[in-house]
């Protein structure tokens, strides 16, 4: 716009020199038409020396004459545009004042900006500001939705000023200069840039990162004012935060934080449709007690984390085979609280557990058919009775970043709350510990699981760490069968050494083999067996897992996610140990 300004201003002086040509000599004031052709010459010598820069022929233009007046009105209004568009950059809101853009107007902006300083100022020191009296003073400004506290208005420009900055972050360096000169330029008085400038001071040091903008990639051939630029931008930020909205739910932000306006804006009607039914799917957990508030996250309670438990144990025995379970046979009888399927003819001393349809056969059989029946001493019949030993478990997760390919991580994740459940209710003797591992290792207490998830644990895939955790845990219960039920995808990457660096081998070498079996042995001395579940197949791993076995006498199962919770359930109960006691 400014180099068609220059153009018609130019044609302008060179058609009036043209027409004076053409005049006859004594046509007019002689003296006048010298004036003018020297003025003329004067005009066309600073057009063409005009420099290239924008803000730089900006501040040439504003000190120039303009012959023509046409070009000087369409002057006048660009720089009307361009204050607007400048202070639009920090005042999103004062779009009444904007667009009557005058000198008073711009006058009443500055005091409004140094009221405002003032008031940042106060709240800085920790003064309490008179927030509502400016409002009183300065709230036609805002719009038909004005601030209605200064927070609010501070959170306002806050996210202009992350627009601007973003637009500036995008932009090629040679762009970024000349929009920086152009908010730099004598658009505005030095009073209004000064103040502006320590705005944008008060404005970051109240923010606890500053506005450091984002940077977004700009292609096309059509060219957009800075207004429409921040309009995109503003555009982009809003999608940028709505995935981050959504992003934390998944860590067990509340989904009511989500904002519907924006879902429905930028995602459409069923999508925001479908955020609602989340909403009151989340209300209708808190009132029946599976979730609860903790602070700006959605928590699971103990009755949600059994809940999920037991879902996950009925999917998983739901996909066995009827002849997958209940097959397993039993070494030996004795006396304990499971009752066995088996009957026997009772003795002296033995637990009464009658079997009363036996019994009553029993009576059938010795005398003749007929009612009453009556019973004596030898008919009855009773249950033999098991007693079970005490199994402590550790189930340690491999949370290195492959375990969430082919769904292997959530499987686990699911076995673990199922193995749980299955503990808790068949055999509350026993105990289970959750550990997790990738470059280091912890144990993981059962509210955690739920929100587990890979990358929480460093890099590198460290099972010397995590059977060190393990044993330690085990340790507690010396009299019960003690197990560890690994799950993982990989080989060993990541080890400490006895002055506790972390070092990392990959692909894994001699060293972190060799001290990954250290503590194998360490486990197979203090009686522990390592069964190994294995997510993947390739020959180095099935090497590795057969030296693990060789030396622990453990064993390895090569499985998958869709049958991986079936092989450690069935092979926890069939393998519980039992005695016999006559």
């Amino acid at each position: 716009r400014v180099e068609e300004i220059v153009q018609q201003e130019r044609e302008a002086i060179q058609g009036r020199l043209r027409e004076m040509e053409g005049e006859p000599p004594e046509a007019g004031d002689a003296a006048l038409r010298d004036v003018f052709k020297r003025l003329a010459q004067k005009n066309l010598a600073t057009l063409d020396a005009l420099p290239g820069g924008l803000p730089e022929t900006i501040q040439q233009l504003k000190d120039y004459e303009f012959l023509d007046p046409e070009a000087g009105r369409k002057f006048q209004e660009l720089l009307q545009e361009l204050q607007k568009s400048l202070l639009d950059s920090f005042f999103q809101n004062l779009t009444q004042q904007l667009r009557q853009l005058t000198p008073e107007a711009l006058q009443e902006i500055q005091q409004m900006v140094r009221d405002l300083n003032r008031l940042l100022e106060q709240k800085r020191r920790g003064e309490r500001p008179d927030f509502q009296s400016f409002m009183e003073q300065y709230g036609h400004m805002f719009g038909p939705e004005p601030p209605q506290s200064l927070e609010e208005l501070i959170q306002r420009f806050q996210q202009q000023m992350s627009r601007t900055q973003s637009l500036l972050n995008s932009l090629s360096q040679e762009q970024r200069e000349e929009l920086l000169d152009l908010l730099g330029s004598p658009l505005f008085s030095p009073e209004l840039q000064e103040e502006l400038a320590d705005l944008a001071a008060n404005l970051d040091m109240l923010s606890s990162s500053g506005p450091q903008g984002d940077t977004y990639s700009f292609y096309g051939d059509e060219a957009v004012s800075l207004e429409e630029a921040l309009r995109l931008v503003q555009r982009l930020q809003e999608m940028g935060e709505l995935e981050r909205q959504l992003e934390r739910t998944r860590f067990g932000a509340d989904v009511a934080d989500v904002d519907s306006r924006l879902t429905q804006e930028l995602l459409g009607d069923e999508a925001a449709q479908e955020l609602e039914a989340l909403k009151a799917l989340a209300r209708q957990l808190q009132e029946a007690g599976y979730v609860q508030q903790d602070g700006d996250e959605l928590r699971l309670t103990p009755k949600g984390t059994r809940q999920i438990g037991q879902k996950a144990l009925r999917d998983i025995f739901e996909r066995m085979r009827k002849d997958v379970y209940g097959s397993h046979p039993v070494r030996s009888r004795g006396l304990g609280r499971d009752l066995a399927e088996e009957t026997k003819q009772y003795e002296f001393g033995d637990p009464f557990f009658l079997d009363l349809k036996k019994t009553v056969l029993n009576a059938l059989h010795r005398a003749s058919p007929g009612v009453p029946v009556r019973l004596a001493a030898q008919d009855f019949e009773v249950h033999h009775t098991e007693l079970l030993s005490r199994t402590s478990t550790v189930l340690m997760l491999d949370l290195s970043r492959s375990m969430p390919m082919r769904g292997n991580f959530i499987a686990a994740k699911k076995v673990a709350l199922a193995l749980n459940s299955l503990i808790r209710a068949q055999f509350p003797r026993d105990t289970l510990y959750l550990v997790g591992f990738s470059g280091y290792a912890r144990e993981v207490e059962n509210e955690e699981l739920p929100r587990l998830n890979v990358g929480d644990f460093g890099r590198g895939t460290n099972m010397q760490a995590g059977l060190q955790v393990a044993r330690r845990l085990l340790a507690r219960h010396r009299a019960s069968q003690r197990q560890v039920l690994l799950i993982t995808d990989g080989e060993p990457t990541a080890y400490y050494e006895e002055d506790g660096r972390l070092y990392i081998e990959f692909p894994p070498g001699p060293r972190v083999l060799r001290e990954t079996l250290k503590e194998v042995r360490r486990c197979t001395r203090e009686g522990i067996i390592i069964n190994t579940f294995m997510m993947e197949k390739s020959y180095h791993l099935r090497a590795f897992v057969t030296q693990l076995a060789k030396v622990n006498k453990g064993r390895v199962l090569f499985t998958g996610p869709e049958h991986l919770g079936q092989y450690i359930l069935v092979d926890y109960v069939g393998n519980k140990g039992r005695r016999a006691r006559l």
